[in-house]
């Protein structure tokens, strides 16, 4: 199969145009905090593998998502951006406290802040967790829940101070 002349042109600009760079350190810097944070579980990712989605969900610097929503995190359809804003799956465990307060203050159309949230879902992915039930012996009271319409697991735990994990 033979490569488009498209895709070998874009390969070029990336390796001779610098534009292409405009985020290492934001991803590095980034990668090393999730890699202090998470040490105790090995949690190691290669900065260049975010560098290479940055390039892939954008096409670059020449398109629009290149100074927007860099990783597309907020576009139409993306599950990530809602699962971030819910606090669904790990990403209580997952996102900083100045992320989170970034997330809620933030306009997730700043490139900066999209690729912080692409990443931070990158690790809500990847991280493996499980739910275990341990009983406090000490709390003998009976705590209920009314079910609502429009509850989720991911609502109803964040309304108990629970965390839903799927394996």
């Amino acid at each position: 199969m033979a490569l488009s002349e498209k895709w070998k042109s874009t390969l070029d600009d990336a390796i001779t145009n610098s534009a292409w760079d405009e985020y290492d350190e934001l991803i590095r810097k980034e990668v090393r905090d999730y890699g202090s944070r998470f040490a105790s579980f090995n949690a190691s990712v290669d900065w260049k593998l975010i560098k290479a989605m940055v390039w892939t969900e954008t096409g670059g610097p020449k398109s629009p998502a290149w100074k927007g929503r860099v990783l597309q995190i907020g576009n139409r359809g993306d599950q990530g951006y809602a699962t971030l804003k819910k606090g669904g799956e790990t990403t209580n465990l997952i996102l900083s406290d100045q992320l989170k307060r970034d997330l809620v203050s933030g306009n997730v159309n700043v490139p900066g802040l999209n690729v912080r949230l692409g990443i931070a879902y990158l690790y809500v992915r990847l991280s493996n967790s499980k739910l275990e039930s341990v009983n406090d012996a000490a709390d003998t009271a009976i705590h209920e829940y009314t079910v609502v319409a429009g509850d989720s697991f991911d609502k109803i735990a964040g309304n108990v101070g629970l965390i839903v994990v799927v394996l």
